[in-house]
Parts: structure tokens; C-alpha cells; sequence
């Protein structure tokens, strides 16, 4: 389950909270009535150092005695969330690894100076050298995003990124997090890296270096004025960031259940600055001017990452406010909306904000949370530390949670179903209660509704699962509906819902997911599938049918098409109501034909005392069953016809028409008027008696 909205807990700003369980679990308990789902904890910072017992890295007591020695702080915190109903995901500082105004012996760029990152400026002489980051501090250097207290380790370094990949390893293999949230997945600005291996790699890619390091830039006013191997030097740097991230992307998969999250800045225009292209692999990043611009675009790592969270900095919200500002992006809308503009929905987008530039204004904090949930849907704070020393809680309450569908959800569920489908799939409040209510087959935990703070229902999920041996589709599970309001859709909203439902189904072992196609359904696939739901589900990992489905209608009180059935040739056969005492000759015969779902469904109608009447067979005068047809007749006149079924040896020989034109005369002679007819693709062969699509579905199917 992906966080949808969740605050940051960076270390040092929150060290009294983490060391202490009980103010941990005051605030998180403050987390939850603000209607957050999930925290990110950083549990490994710049300082290289970690907050539990850990094979690879230091403890975080060895750099701040305000941690006690050996205690496991992440193992806490997980118990706290969860007993507080949060996620709890980890978040590690990638590529740095030491702080050089707080130097201790534990770091790893300490520890290996061979992995620290090499930067390019100007001596003091103005004469252009490279410098180990620990050295670095009296180099004028350009375009770098941190000041290099934070010891950046070089990216391109096999043993600094094993050494990543194997912490993040160990710390999944330990821990039951939700996931990993990585930051600093990127360079310190283009003063990075100009040692041995990103020569190597920009020779690669250029064939000559000649000239190094000026001939990837130099420095002139304190500006960058670009040289031959410019573009070389940025395309090499992002490729080493997506192939480390292609590498972590698989370590995560591993792990079932757990997924991945990458925080980035969002001024994507200036981000090859960085060395990080977390656009889509689809975005042709022309803001860039590179000659050359195929290997940086597919450079991209959206779609390695299971959510991307941008950073969207901003004092200002809206993008009118930024009128004044250099673009529209220097804004929390204008930010969002690039994100998703470079990210063409490879990963969905959590808009993230920084509490402390509201410090002047704290009630514009409110503004700027509906501002990212209207943009992405989702909504990151940065820091707890705000939150919690400056009272700022009244300001962050959410404007939408995920809560259990009950009961008391019916009447709001229905208006929501009536808003958002045409009329002609609204089944009525009773049937929308059989279905995501009263049916056996329900899981409650994986059946969900978005609520609003004043308590109004936008969105819910219905899940479910068939019994171990039921076919066909024995032990696996079913989204049997997915809704959500017009107005906050595409905003990521489904996606919560659906990855929550899948989540559960995922805990309770099922391997298989099925869009509709349960037994009680409102829905026996995605209705109305049009390309942009189609869209959506494929994206998710669904396999879509090729085919649509219908539900056909027709009024039988006066079609021609009824009457007029030339019944000549079946003299030979009878169709009549099943008689009591017959059915176990039913039974015998869907056994040998269709032994799957049909017979189990006429032995649970049986079984619940239904009525035989509205069992139609069909059988030569004298002899067995060799066709049937269930029949209903609901009040006010609709009802509902099928399964219909023949028997392998007599098909070919129109028996089929005549079982149904029968079936339709009973409907007729018991007083129904509309016939549906659901959950079929044979609209041409009911057609021949007037039967129309009224609805449209399209199944799928995902393995987890």
C-alpha cells in the first residue's frame, strides 16, 4: 500500500520524539487523528549513521549521545505504528555518507575515502583542480545544491552502491516496513563526479577526455560555460543513477508487499544539474539542449519507482501567485503539475511541501494540503518536528481518509454509484447491499471507503474472495467494485484504493486478482470500459480481455420476434418447469456438461429452498435432461434470464432457440416485462429475439 498522506521524521529535527516510546506514540497517535496513513522515518540520514543494530552500519549512538547504545529504535517505532494503524516506511539518504562539520570515525566516506565523491572548482589561484569532498570546502565551485557539510560519496563506485543495495537489504530481510523511501538518489550539483570512473564512463560515451575536467566545463564568473564533453558528462551521470536505481527496483520486487519510493526535488528543468532523471523514459527532455538527447531520456527512472515524491517547495501555492516567479513551477500547483507533466503516470505522485516556509502564514499550510491532494491525491509533510513544536496540528488535518465500508456507508455508496455511472447500472439499494455487504464471499479489511473530514463518501472499494475449490477460480480474489467521485478522479484516488484492496488480498495469500466476476456482483467486469479505465487497469498489472461483455435487454410483453419462432423439426422435444422431485435429474446433467460455476450455483439454488418453477429444462418426450435454462421474475415485472446451457451431443440443432424462445414465453405468461439477459458475449444470438447490450463490461485478471 502506497502512503497517501504521511509526514517525514527526519532525525536529528525529531531525536527527542524517537528516542522516547512514549512521545513516539503521543505523536503518532496525533498522526492518525489527522487522518495520516503513513510516516516516513529516516532511519539511516547523511551522518551514515543507523537507527538500529545493523551489520553495515555504525548505530546512531556512536554520533549522537542523545540515542542510547544497541537499543533498536526502528524495531520500536514499527511496533508503535502499527499498534497506532500506521505504515511505517524507511527512508535512507543514498549517495552521502558522512558530515565533515561533525566528523566521526564511524562514517563510510571516513571510512573509505576511496568512495567519496571528487569535485571540480577553482583554487584559490583560480586554477582548476579536483578534491576528494572532505577537501573541497575552499573550492569555488558552481551549480551545487547542498554545501558540502554532507560528504556525497561517488555514485559511479561499485563497492558504494553494493554497499547501499546490501543496507537496504539486510534492513528489509529484519524489518516488517511498509517499504523504502530512498532521498538523495543523485549528485551534489555539476561539481560532481570528476573522478576516475565518470571519466571512464564519459570516454565511453565521447572517446576522448582530453582536456580534463575543463573540457566538460569551465568556470568563468562563477557560471559553467559548457566544452565538448558537457553532454557526455550529464548523460553518463544519469545513467549510473538509473542503472543503480534498475538495481534497487529489483532488490525491492523481492520483497512481497514492500514497495519502493523515491523523493526528488521538482524543478525538473534544472535537475540534470544533479545527474537524476526521474522523468518517464516517454519525456523528451528538450529543457536540457542536449545534442544527443536518446541515451539521457532513456535514462529515466519513473517507472522503476512505485511513487515518486516532489518536493514541492514553494511559499507560494497557487501558480498565480507565482506570477512573478521565473516559471510557473516555483509554485505547489505549477510543481505538482510538472511532475506529472515529465512523468506521464509511469509512477503516481505524492506532492510534498515544507511546513517551514508557511512559518509567517501557518493557516496557508491548509491551502497548500488541498492544493497537493487536488494535484496528486496524495500528500507529504515535511518535518514532524513543525508539527509537533509549533503546534501546527489544527492546520494539518486531511481532507480524505481510507476507513472500513460499513453498513451506515449504503445510502452514501449508492448516491456515490449514482454519480458516478450511468443510470443504467444502478441494480437498486438492496442489490448494492447483497453485493458489498451481505455476500459470504465479502473481505470486510479489504472493503473500503474515502471519507472526507466532514464525513462525505468519494470513493470505495469491494473485495472479495472465492472459496478454496469454488470453481473456476477457486482461492482467488476479486475487486467486485471500484468507485470514485467525478470530481476528485484522476488524483491518484483509485489507485489507493485499489493498491489497499490488493494489499489485503496480497496478506491473506491470494495469487490471483479478478476484476468483477464474482457470483453476487453489481458489476461482472469494469463497466463502461473506456480507453482511459482500461488505461488504468493495465497500468496496474491487469490483463484485459480481449473481448467485451454485455448485459442484453429486451420487452418481451409484445416482440414479434417471440411469436413468430418457427418451432417446426422439434416436435420431439418438450420444454417444461422443472417438477419437484426432478432435481436431482438436473443435477445428474450439469454434472456431466457443465460441472464449473453453473452447477454450483443451481445447487445453492436448490439448496436455499428456491423455487423449481424457474428452472426451465429441456429433454426429448420420455427422456433425460438435455438443456436448461434459469428463469426469475422480480417484482415489478423485470427479470432476469440465464444460465442457459445445452448438452454437447444435441447442439447444432437450433435446441438452444427453442429453449430460450420457451423460456421467454414462461417469463411472459408470469408476468415480466424487461428480460436481462448478463454477463455474455453472444449478443448477435440473442439478438434474434430482440435482446439488446445495455451494459458493457470488460474483465481482467492480475497475478500477484
Amino acid at each position: 500500500m502506497l502512503p497517501v498522506y504521511s509526514v517525514w521524521i527526519e532525525i536529528q529535527a525529531n531525536k527527542a520524539t524517537i528516542a522516547d516510546a512514549h512521545q513516539f506514540r503521543a505523536a503518532m497517535r496525533r498522526c492518525a487523528q489527522a487522518g495520516m496513513d503513513a510516516v516516513l522515518l529516516s532511519v539511516r540520514d547523511t551522518s551514515g549513521f543507523a537507527l538500529y543494530p545493523s551489520k553495515l552500519a555504525s548505530h546512531y549512538s556512536q554520533y549522537d549521545p542523545a540515542f542510547a547504545p544497541g537499543v533498536d529504535y526502528l524495531k520500536q517505532c514499527v511496533e508503535i505504528c502499527r499498534e497506532e494503524g500506521l505504515a511505517l516506511f524507511a527512508a535512507l539518504d543514498v549517495f552521502v555518507g558522512g558530515n565533515r562539520n561533525h566528523p566521526q570515525p564511524g562514517m563510510p566516506a571516513l571510512l573509505h575515502p576511496e568512495w567519496q565523491a571528487q569535485v571540480y572548482g577553482l583554487d584559490a589561484q583560480g586554477a582548476p583542480c579536483v578534491r576528494p569532498v572532505m577537501d573541497a570546502q575552499g573550492l569555488q565551485t558552481v551549480s551545487s545544491i547542498d554545501d558540502f557539510g554532507e560528504l556525497f560519496l561517488d555514485p559511479m563506485h561499485p563497492e558504494v552502491q553494493q554497499y547501499l543495495l546490501d543496507l537496504a537489504d539486510e534492513l528489509l530481510e529484519r524489518y516488517p516496513v511498509a517499504g523504502l523511501v530512498l532521498d538523495r538518489v543523485r549528485y551534489v550539483g555539476f561539481c560532481s563526479d570528476f573522478g576516475p570512473r565518470t571519466r571512464a564512463a564519459v570516454q565511453r560515451l565521447a572517446g576522448d577526455t582530453e582536456g580534463w575536467p575543463e573540457s566538460v566545463y569551465r568556470i568563468e564568473e562563477g557560471r559553467t560555460v559548457p566544452g565538448p564533453l558537457f553532454d557526455a558528462f550529464r548523460t553518463s551521470r544519469a545513467e549510473c543513477i538509473h542503472d543503480f536505481m534498475e538495481r534497487m527496483s529489483a532488490l525491492v520486487d523481492r520483497f512481497p508487499g514492500r514497495v519502493l519510493l523515491d523523493y526528488t526535488g521538482s524543478w525538473y528543468p534544472l535537475y540534470d544539474q544533479v545527474g537524476a532523471n526521474w522523468a518517464s523514459v516517454r519525456h523528451v527532455p528538450e529543457e536540457y539542449g542536449l545534442a544527443s538527447i536518446e541515451k539521457y531520456q532513456h535514462a529515466g527512472y519513473a517507472h522503476l519507482v512505485d511513487n515518486l515524491l516532489s518536493g514541492c517547495y514553494y511559499p507560494e501555492i497557487t501558480e498565480q501567485e507565482a506570477a512573478h516567479r521565473p516559471a510557473f513551477w516555483y509554485s505547489v500547483e505549477g510543481a505538482a503539475r510538472l511532475a506529472k507533466q515529465v512523468i506521464l503516470e509511469d509512477a503516481p505522485v505524492t506532492a510534498s511541501l515544507f511546513l517551514d516556509q508557511y512559518r509567517s502564514q501557518p493557516r496557508r499550510i491548509e491551502q497548500a494540503i488541498r492544493m497537493c491532494f487536488a494535484q496528486t491525491g496524495r500528500c507529504m509533510l515535511f518535518d514532524l518536528s513543525y508539527l509537533e513544536q509549533d503546534g501546527w496540528w489544527p492546520h494539518a488535518q486531511r481532507s480524505a481518509a481510507l476507513c472500513p465500508l460499513t453498513e451506515e456507508e449504503l445510502p452514501e455508496l449508492h448516491r456515490l454509484l449514482q454519480r458516478t455511472l450511468p443510470a443504467q447500472y444502478d441494480w437498486g439499494k438492496a442489490r448494492l447491499e447483497q453485493v458489498a455487504v451481505r455476500d459470504p464471499a465479502l473481505l470486510p479489511e479489504g472493503t473500503l471507503c474515502l471519507k472526507t473530514g466532514d464525513d462525505r463518501l468519494l470513493g470505495a472499494v469491494v473485495s472479495k474472495q472465492f472459496a478454496p475449490g469454488e470453481p473456476p477460480y477457486g482461492g482467488a480474489g476479486c475487486v467486485s467494485m471500484l468507485l470514485v467521485d467525478p470530481e476528485i478522479q484522476n488524483h491518484g484516488w483509485g489507485s489507493c484504493l485499489l493498491k489497499a484492496a490488493e494489499q489485503i488480498m496480497r496478506n491473506r495469500g491470494i495469487e490471483r486478482i479478478f476484476l468483477g466476476q464474482d457470483v453476487c456482483n453489481l458489476f461482472s467486469g469494469v463497466p463502461e470500459p473506456s480507453p482511459e479505465k482500461l488505461a488504468f487497469f493495465d497500468k496496474r498489472g491487469y490483463q484485459m480481455c480481449v473481448d467485451e461483455h454485455y448485459d442484453l435487454e429486451a420487452d418481451v410483453t409484445d416482440d414479434p420476434l417471440i411469436d413468430s419462432f418457427d418451432s417446426t423439426g422439434f416436435e420431439p422435444y418438450m420444454v417444461e418447469p422443472l417438477m419437484h422431485g426432478q432435481e436431482q435429474q438436473l443435477l445428474d446433467f450439469l454434472q456431466a456438461e457443465f460441472p464449473g460455476r453453473w452447477l454450483e450455483e443451481i445447487k445453492d439454488f436448490l439448496g436455499s429452498d428456491g423455487n423449481p418453477s424457474e428452472l426451465m429444462v429441456l429433454r426429448p418426450h420420455g427422456g433425460a435432461v438435455c438443456g436448461f435454462c434459469k428463469i426469475a421474475v422480480q417484482p415489478g415485472g423485470r427479470s432476469g434470464l440465464g444460465p442457459i446451457g445445452i448438452a454437447a451431443g444435441v447442439r447444432g440443432r437450433r435446441l438452444g432457440e427453442l429453449l430460450l424462445q420457451r423460456s421467454l414465453l414462461q417469463l411472459r405468461a408470469l408476468g415480466a416485462h424487461t428480460v436481462c439477459i448478463d454477463w455474455t458475449i453472444l449478443k448477435e444470438y440473442y439478438g434474434k429475439f430482440g435482446f439488446l447490450p445495455e451494459r458493457t463490461y470488460r474483465g481482467g485478471m492480475k497475478t500477484c
